[in-house]
Order: C-alpha cells, then sequence, then structure tokens
C-alpha cells in the first residue's frame, strides 16, 4: 500500500473520514485557486473532472523532468488508486462489524 506518515490520534492509521477531509481540501483549493469556487457546490463534477484533467497535463509534463525515474502513468495511477479505494472501504466496513461485535 502507500508510504507517508499520518498525523492522527494515537499514531493510528488513516480512515475513510480522514481521507475524505484530505480530498475535500485538495479539491477546494483547486477550486478556489482555478476560479471555480462557486462552481464546488452547484457542479463538483465539473471541479473534478478539471482537476483530474490537470492532473493528466501534470504527468505529461513530467516526462521531461530528469529528477524522476521513470513516466508516470496517469492511467496505472488510477487503476491503483481504484485499488487502494477497494481495499479502505473494505477495511473500513469490516472494522465497523469487528467493532460491533465486541462486547
Amino acid at each position: 500500500m502507500r508510504r507517508g506518515t499520518f498525523s492522527g490520534n494515537n499514531n493510528e492509521r488513516p480512515r475513510n473520514p480522514d481521507r475524505v477531509q484530505w480530498a475535500t481540501s485538495v479539491v477546494t483549493r483547486f477550486a478556489k485557486d482555478t476560479g471555480l469556487g462557486d462552481d464546488l457546490r452547484a457542479d463538483p463534477e465539473t471541479v473534478l473532472a478539471d482537476l483530474l484533467a490537470d492532473l493528466l497535463h501534470w504527468c505529461d509534463a513530467q516526462k521531461t523532468n530528469r529528477r524522476l525515474e521513470g513516466d508516470i502513468s496517469f492511467e496505472s495511477a488510477l487503476g491503483r488508486a481504484l485499488g487502494h479505494y477497494r481495499e479502505e472501504v473494505a477495511n473500513e466496513v469490516s472494522g465497523l462489524i469487528e467493532d460491533s461485535q465486541t462486547p
């Protein structure tokens, strides 16, 4: 899975509400920086689509970044993201079931 640090309480692993908060921060900042702040409430899918399109441009631009060891494939990253998402949702549901069975 992913590497990194999480600054949650008691060194817990991040939960899906944490991930939602991080994503909200990114999308909100993107909407503000691009002048789409008002669209975030009215048309959040357009804001997301614009962010994803800009990430595609970012991946293309990295092809000339000599500091990277390899290219960045948006399609590959998206596939990995879907795998992470499915695992995180399954783990959260599994944890809720286990918590409900604890006396």
